[in-house]
Formats: C-alpha cells, sequence, structure tokens
C-alpha cells in the first residue's frame, strides 16, 4: 500500500501507538473494512457463506479503498487480483510511495 494513501487510519493510527503504520497494520484493516462490506451486502453468521461473498466480491469500503489499485478483489489462492506491486522510499523522516507514478505521489531519490 502507498502510505501516502493511508489517510485518517494513518493519522489514528499514530495518535494512539505514536508510530507510522506497518505496511501489514495497514493491510489487516483493509481486510476487515472488507469483511464489514461483505456483511453489510450479505448478512450472515454462517462462515461458508461469509466466505462465499469475500471471494465473489470487490471490496472498496474505508482502508479497503486505499490498497494500490484502490479495491481488494480475492482470487483462489487468497490474493488481492486487483493490488500492484509499489516500491517505498524514507524521505525526511516521512514513508512514502515512490513507484509507480501512477500510484504514488513521490519520487524515488537516488544516491547521496
Amino acid at each position: 500500500s502507498d502510505p501516502d494513501a493511508y489517510g485518517t487510519f494513518a493519522t489514528e493510527y499514530q495518535k494512539k501507538y505514536g508510530a507510522f503504520p506497518a505496511q501489514e497494520a495497514h493491510d489487516q484493516a483493509a481486510g476487515l473494512y472488507a469483511v464489514v462490506q461483505a456483511l453489510e451486502q450479505k448478512p450472515t453468521t454462517d462462515p461458508a457463506v461469509l466466505n462465499e461473498t469475500l471471494h465473489s466480491g470487490t471490496f472498496d469500503l474505508g482502508t479497503a479503498g486505499t490498497m494500490p489499485g484502490g479495491k481488494l478483489k480475492w482470487d483462489e489462492a487468497g490474493a488481492n487480483s486487483i493490488g500492484k506491486p509499489l516500491m517505498v522510499q524514507w524521505q525526511d523522516g516521512k514513508l512514502v510511495g515512490v513507484w509507480p507514478s501512477e500510484l504514488t505521489s513521490h519520487k524515488p531519490i537516488w544516491g547521496h
């Protein structure tokens, strides 16, 4: 995920924990929002029904919408089929996305 796109999630996380959220924290929050959106679309307490909804839908609620590609959609292997690889770099003490340019807002800095 592009740290620049973390938005409110990053702000609230930093307030609570005093540090920038790790990618895993952001991605887990995105997964939770996908579950919430799936349950809003098809309320259930049956894990099989929830699993089917998660594997047949596309999710962009809250933090799920800040994943590279702007959505989550799981394939049979459990990978986000809309996700895009992206490169990040620490610049001026802040983790920022630097590549690809269509998904990030900073340019990479090479060498010093």
